[in-house]
């Protein structure tokens, strides 16, 4: 059996490039032998760009390295089988839910689900249900799905065949997996799990418990969030057989790339390795503490914690902004210091913050500056808003219409139009409004809003100062 000190894709590849091999075939760098000057200094790295040819074993059959350290992961991550993704979250969220249900089968759908959960439903031809996550009132921010919502829509809806939910939040707040997993499998549902940000709780006892731990059926975490990953690199797994591995091996099959790019692939077998380490290891939160402190300090004010009863990942820092402020107001003058925070909302910033041992440098000095710069500003200017507040307790899914005319037209005059594209904030991915949609005054407003905050949006089109969205196209007579 393999050991986990070993990194079969990173030795596999080693060792091929050891040969110094003769390429004559694809990519057409061959090897690095032949790139632009513009990426001269990435010559150590295309030698490691490889493809599927004999002694690198094949993502979409694997039988030697990569079935190897996909048995090495799905050990350190505690799934009964996992698969590497090189298309990231995004393809997991696709195979999983096309997988799991069939064509017209009712789906309950946490509603603040990435936009890719929601290509997945239409895709495969499901009537979602779509639920509002508890929203804390204090912070206005997402909680995530609790069992009284199941055991409401269960009621309402007792065809749903299983329940789809993010968890961790993208700010890192967790919901509580293992009760929503004992009703849903009472009720003979399936658990899919969008743990994007998650992936690293595998790693130690300090961090809030994983989705596969607490009793998920398939759980999609990538892996280039929170582990040192390249870019675009996942994880896929399964415990349990309420879900097809055979249907989930033809999905990915389906639609990962069929020229899977080596890098990504030895990025993930190094990154399990990683987890491991630190699973043997330890991993010491005290210098996080303290640099936490630091924050504080330097802000003058607390970071933003959820309630009690929720679990928080020690390394996503929710960082208040200044009364009057926006989120996006600080995050352009951070990055006026050099400092890239990870995303920003209507009254905070949020950072993510390295998995590991070593000492962090933070710009402090940077960081106050940044305070200090800003001027007072009246408190009511900007309150804490959420924009899940906007839906409804539970939604169901629009269904699917022929494709009819469409037009683009300004915000302020698509109220009570039908969408015909979703708009979505970015970050963190979640549609306001779907395809087929009514726009509410509402929503508009926190467009509106947004916009004049510094937030982005996708789907929606600017032109010099005017903001314009995609409508379909009313019958005239």
């Amino acid at each position: 059996m393999t050991s986990q000190q070993d990194q079969p894709i990173v030795r596999m590849v080693q060792q091929h490039i050891k040969g110094q091999p003769a390429s004559f075939h694809v990519p057409g760098h061959k090897n690095g032998a032949v790139f632009p000057v513009s990426l001269r200094e990435w010559e150590r790295i295309l030698p490691y760009d490889l493809t599927e040819i004999t002694g690198l074993d094949d993502l979409h059959e694997p039988e030697e390295g990569i079935a190897e350290a996909e048995g090495l992961a799905a050990e350190v991550f505690g799934a009964e089988k996992t698969w590497f993704l090189i298309n990231g979250s995004t393809t997991g969220n696709l195979a999983m839910v096309l997988a799991a249900f069939s064509p017209g089968e009712q789906v309950l759908v946490q509603r603040d689900a990435h936009k890719s959960v929601m290509n997945a439903l239409k895709l495969a031809g499901v009537r979602a249900v779509f639920a509002r996550p508890e929203i804390d009132e204090r912070t206005q921010m997402p909680i995530g799905i609790s069992r009284e919502i199941l055991v409401e829509a269960w009621d309402r809806y007792p065809e749903l065949k299983g329940l789809i939910i993010t968890s961790p939040s993208y700010e890192g707040w967790s919901s509580d997996i293992a009760s929503l997993a004992e009703f849903v499998h009472q009720k003979e549902g399936v658990l899919l799990v969008d743990e994007a940000h998650g992936a690293h709780f595998a790693a130690s006892p300090l961090f809030p418990k994983g989705a596969l731990a607490q009793g998920a059926d398939v759980v999609v975490q990538s892996a280039h969030k929170m582990l040192p990953a390249l870019t675009m690199s996942a994880y896929l797994h399964v415990s349990g057989a309420r879900v097809s591995r055979e249907r989930l091996s033809h999905y990915l099959r389906v639609l990962q790339s069929s020229s899977p790019s080596y890098l990504l692939l030895a990025s993930l077998d190094a990154a399990r390795h990683y987890v491991h380490t630190i699973q043997h290891q330890g991993w010491n939160a005290e210098q996080l503490s303290f640099q936490k402190q630091q924050l504080e300090a330097a802000i003058g004010r607390r970071l933003i914690q959820p309630p009690d009863a929720v679990a928080a990942d020690p390394l996503k820092w929710v960082i208040p902004v200044p009364p009057g402020y926006t989120g996006w107001e600080v995050q352009q003058a951070l990055e006026q210091e050099h400092i890239y925070s990870e995303l920003a909302g209507s009254s905070y910033v949020l950072w993510t913050l390295p998995l590991t041992n070593a000492d962090i440098n933070f710009p402090w000095q940077a960081v106050k500056r940044v305070w200090e710069g800003l001027e007072r500003r009246p408190e009511h200017r900007n309150q804490a808003s959420s924009m899940l507040a906007l839906f409804p307790r539970f939604s169901e899914g629009v269904r699917e219409e022929k494709r009819g005319e469409e037009e683009w037209v300004r915000l302020e005059n698509a109220e009570g139009r039908i969408a015909a594209a979703p708009l979505i904030p970015y970050p963190p991915g979640i549609p306001l409004w779907l395809e087929g949609e009514s726009l509410k005054a509402e929503r508009i407003r926190y467009v509106r809003n947004r916009l004049e905050g510094g937030g982005r949006l996708q789907g929606g089109r600017k032109e010099e100062n005017r903001f314009f969205v995609k409508v379909k196209m009313t019958k005239k007579g």
